[in-house]
């Protein structure tokens, strides 16, 4: 689930719809920062940091030298807002409109209400390069979808280095990600720290669901004349195990309607962009008829779990956790 809000034109919502179109890609989101300034804060900024500058990441459209500890980050999209908070960065804006924060990433609104800037990335979903020079960062933190062309890598990296997870996949998954965001930030020790917490909270919840490890999951967006794969990695937490044509690259074929009985999974999960797909899904037979419909394990996330479970980044995970549990738990 890549984009999203509740229109499907535009907005958080139109960036979503354009990685969820290739994928399920859940460009929703831009939004975080709960300490960043304009002044930045050399403390924060280096943090939990345990390597030495000049650090080189490697990425699908190069390399990229960071020669100090940054100062004043930009993330271009939530996740990567969440990520760079949570590693102790100094977060000085992150593309995500204002207006969608609580219905977006209500787990993090307060924190980054003061430095939400629409302006980074518009309805289009395509960086605005003017906007974030403007922002005078000194790193820039984004996901791949939003640096697939790399023309407009190339301008962004002209004004900062671009911290970006080196995949040719549409949406890196959650600890590709979160590595190497930490690598940027000189704090892999602490995100090796998030990574293992998490597994070992939602383990909690898998284990008591005998024999889970068996049990299969599909995440997929509902669209008029097809499915979308998500990517649902976070559904591995638990125990479960992907569906064979479950892609969570994004970048695969969609699903036609026809072939709806192929959501076969013993977990699902259909994000209905809109309230007329989500009716419709009531009213399909199909649908009606997939094993994880008629057993009770099928959850419809709203915008903001999708945006969770798709990209899900540190503060998004323990509120996700919650909200995926009880689904998990009637597997039983």
């Amino acid at each position: 689930m890549r984009v999203n809000v509740a229109d499907m034109s535009g907005g958080t919502a139109g960036r979503i719809r354009k990685g969820l179109a290739v994928g399920l890609v859940v460009a929703v989101a831009i939004a975080l920062s709960a300490c960043g300034s304009d002044d930045g804060d050399a403390d924060a900024a280096t943090s939990g940091a345990d390597g030495a500058y000049p650090v080189t990441l490697s990425t699908q459209h190069g390399d990229v030298t960071i020669a100090s500890a940054p100062q004043r980050i930009v993330a271009l999209d939530g996740p990567s807002g969440d990520e760079v908070l949570s590693l102790g960065g100094n977060l000085v804006a992150v593309g995500i409109d204002p207006a969608q924060l609580e219905s977006t990433y209500p787990w993090m609104a307060d924190e980054v209400a003061d430095i939400a800037n629409a302006d980074l990335v518009p309805p289009t979903g395509e960086p605005n390069v003017e906007a974030v020079a403007a922002t005078r960062p000194d790193l820039i933190v984004t996901a791949p979808w939003l640096v697939s062309d790399k023309a407009v890598f190339d301008q962004l990296n002209d004004i900062a280095p671009v911290a970006v997870a080196d995949t040719d996949a549409i949406n890196a998954d959650w600890d590709e990600r979160l590595l190497s965001t930490a690598k940027a930030l000189g704090a892999t020790d602490a995100a090796e720290d998030l990574i293992a917490q998490a597994k070992s909270d939602y383990a909690e919840v898998g284990a008591e669901v005998p024999g889970i490890e068996s049990k299969t999951y599909q995440f997929v967006r509902s669209d008029p004349d097809g499915w979308g794969f998500g990517n649902g990695s976070i559904l591995e937490l638990f125990g479960l195990t992907p569906a064979e044509n479950q892609d969570n690259t994004q970048g695969g074929p969609s699903l036609s309607k026809e072939r709806t009985s192929a959501l076969d999974a013993d977990v699902l999960g259909v994000w209905a962009p809109t309230p007329e797909l989500r009716s419709a899904l009531d009213d399909d037979p199909l649908f009606q008829a997939l094993p994880a419909v008629e057993n009770g394990t099928v959850f419809y996330p709203g915008l903001a779990l999708a945006t969770a479970a798709n990209t899900p980044a540190p503060m998004a995970r323990p509120w996700a956790r919650e909200e995926l549990a009880p689904t998990i738990r009637a597997l039983n």
